[in-house]
């Protein structure tokens, strides 16, 4: 685009007698500057400045593509003008679509981030206020990626492990389905996987567990828990139970270390689907009641599946797409 063609443009998009074309031109113009910005990381004042002084530069680029005309179109007024308000134009195009429709008051926003594990993958997590997580397989956990000055609040589906940064201003505050843990400083692992019941076993400190009704506006029932105790909540009866436990058998699987604890072989099956990655089906409906209780440490698939071979009278199948298939005449203990 030319100086002259460039002004003229300027000119009619401000008395708003450009074609539906040449107003499509003249913005798509505008933009080329506001890409450059997204690079930017700079403070208000700087950025608004910034925006400015590109726009002039842009200015000076095209009208040096086209010296020879420069002079003559620049002296007539109605091309100043026309200039003057391109860079009015453009500067109130990039200001509105960059959001600075300020109050009196500097708002900030946070945004919600959120980690999710498929099967198979557990990952560590160090959250803005310093809290270390440890989110087990086939588990989500939502946040902010900076917490408010009076509280701290994520969110839960599956089983995480929390070392909480202690902070008496600030409590830290775990929503899981039903429940909410609330907790100042303290290390405890969180159990809500769909469709069962949710635990909330703790290391280390205290924290206060709360059920909700189903529309988590009325805290129907609380539990204050201390190290090694337990809080078990039934979904189907909405009942809240606090027993004695070791804590290091329900945080076993943050160190590698899968626990059977005198369970059904069908519960020990959800629990190899997400450590694995794996589908597990039954062709044999007499084997789930099996009891399972061993512990396996950074064993393989094969390893496990081989173990319950000849625990039970069973054996397996291990497909091409990643499913168990386990059949037997059931249960030989």
């Amino acid at each position: 685009m030319t100086t002259k063609e460039f002004l003229e443009l300027a000119e009619k998009y401000e008395k708003g007698i450009c074609s539906q074309q040449e107003k499509a031109l003249f913005e798509d113009f505008c933009n080329q500057f506001k890409e450059d910005e997204l690079k930017w990381d700079l403070k208000d004042d700087e950025y608004k400045l910034a925006i400015k002084h590109n726009i002039y530069k842009q200015v000076e680029r095209q009208m040096e593509q086209n010296k020879s005309s420069r002079i003559a179109y620049w002296m007539r007024p109605v091309f100043r003008v026309a200039a003057v308000l391109f860079l009015v134009v453009c500067a109130t195009f990039l200001f509105y679509d960059y959001g600075d429709n300020t109050s009196d008051e500097l708002v900030t926003t946070s945004q919600i981030i959120t980690k999710e594990n498929p099967y198979g993958v557990k990952t560590q997590i160090k959250l803005p206020d310093g809290t270390k997580v440890r989110l087990n397989a086939g588990s989500k956990l939502t946040f902010p990626s900076e917490f408010s000055h009076d509280s701290r609040q994520v969110e839960l589906w599956g089983e995480a492990y929390f070392e909480v940064e202690r902070d008496e201003q600030r409590p830290f505050v775990i929503k899981s389905r039903e429940i909410e843990t609330t907790v100042l400083g303290t290390s405890f692992n969180i159990r809500a996987f769909e469709n069962d019941d949710i635990y909330v076993t703790v290391a280390t400190g205290k924290v206060r567990v709360s059920v909700f009704n189903d529309h988590r506006n009325k805290k129907a029932a609380f539990a204050d828990v201390v190290s090694n105790q337990q809080v078990m909540f039934n979904r189907s009866s909405g009942d809240i139970q606090v027993n004695v436990a070791d804590a290091s058998q329900y945080l076993a699987w943050t160190q590698g270390i899968m626990v059977f604890d005198n369970i059904s072989l069908e519960e020990a099956a959800q629990i190899i689907e997400r450590w694995y990655g794996v589908e597990i089906t039954f062709e044999t409906e007499a084997i789930k009641t099996c009891k399972v209780r061993n512990e396996y440490t950074n064993e393989t698939l094969v390893n496990v599946l081989e173990g319950f071979k000849h625990i039970f009278d069973l054996d397996y199948e291990i497909t091409d797409d990643r499913k168990v298939i386990l059949n037997g005449n059931g249960c030989n203990t």
